[in-house]
């Protein structure tokens, strides 16, 4: 069962005009984004560090890829919900737990499959900095570094994939647990922006060890570890998966697999738990008295 709805979930999703709009929304945003910051367009830049840093270096790669994923979290909020709404939507799940299908492996199988298929969607933001990065390349050849296959593939270990997993198990908890889709459309603008309010409250240089922990993305984490790099080093160097990126990785995992497992405890199968575990029988009328 567990694999039969993983496959169902990959398959299903494949076929999506939506996927295709995804991803080419995601890389899209990413090639523009890069030739604006390699100042292709005449009048317009943006910033993205010192000046010596190159476009396409590990440190500007990691820092817009997961820009590029948080953005990307109002896409999968809809997956995630999608997987664990869809039986009770269609009103199908009756018939499946009729079947003695066990609840444990029935969700995994939805949320991995979910999981799997955003982290392969989320790679199309790839595409699109490698078509950035040869339009900088015809106007200025010297804001580019020679290409590193690593410098495109680390932020997804280190920060994209971990962050998708805790925040694919919020909206996929919130799913099963409430079987409605807008729970799951406001979780992902309470968590983006109450990330936003975190983030400018734990920016003091003095809690920089615990905003490096508490934040959920990383962004901050990365932020403080890579502080006070030289130039020389962002064009270099990948971000150290060690000290406080490795524990705050592990911390908000551990919070994904946590709420994931509070799904499947309390997620309900049969209909009178569907109505309610404290719903109350009828009672019978009593029994003639026999005469």
């Amino acid at each position: 069962m567990f694999t039969a709805l993983l496959t169902f979930e990959l398959r299903r999703r494949v076929k999506m005009i939506s996927t295709w709009v995804y991803a080419l929304m995601l890389a899209a945003a990413a090639a523009m984004m890069t030739l604006a910051i390699g100042a292709v367009f005449k009048g317009f830049s943006v910033a993205s560090g010192p000046e010596l840093v190159h476009v396409n270096s590990p440190h500007t790669v990691f820092n817009f890829t997961t820009g590029m994923a948080y953005v990307g979290l109002f896409m999968v909020a809809a997956v995630f919900g999608q997987a664990a709404y869809q039986d009770f939507g269609h009103n199908t799940w009756m018939l499946i737990f009729t079947k003695n299908v066990k609840k444990g492996p029935y969700l995994l199988g939805r949320f991995l499959g979910a999981y799997l298929f955003s982290a392969v969607l989320m790679l199309a933001i790839i595409p699109g900095l490698l078509v950035g990065a040869a339009g900088v390349w015809l106007v200025d050849a010297e804001r580019l570094a020679p290409f590193q296959l690593t410098s495109y593939l680390w932020p997804y270990v280190v920060g994209v994939w971990p962050t998708l997993f805790f925040a694919g198990a919020v909206f996929f908890s919130l799913a099963a647990l409430t079987r409605r889709m807008a729970p799951v459309y406001v979780g992902v603008v309470v968590l983006v922006m109450g990330y936003l309010v975190l983030s400018a409250a734990m920016s003091d240089v003095q809690h920089q060890d615990l905003a490096s922990l508490l934040d959920p993305f990383g962004f901050l984490t990365f932020e403080n570890a890579t502080r006070y790099w030289t130039a020389a080093e962002r064009n270099r160097d990948l971000i150290p998966f060690a000290g406080l990126l490795l524990a705050n990785r592990l911390l908000w995992s551990a919070v994904g697999a946590a709420l994931l497992g509070l799904a499947v405890l309390r997620f309900r199968t049969t209909v009178e738990e569907q109505r309610g575990r404290g719903a109350r029988k009828e009672k019978e009328p009593p029994a003639p008295v026999a005469i």
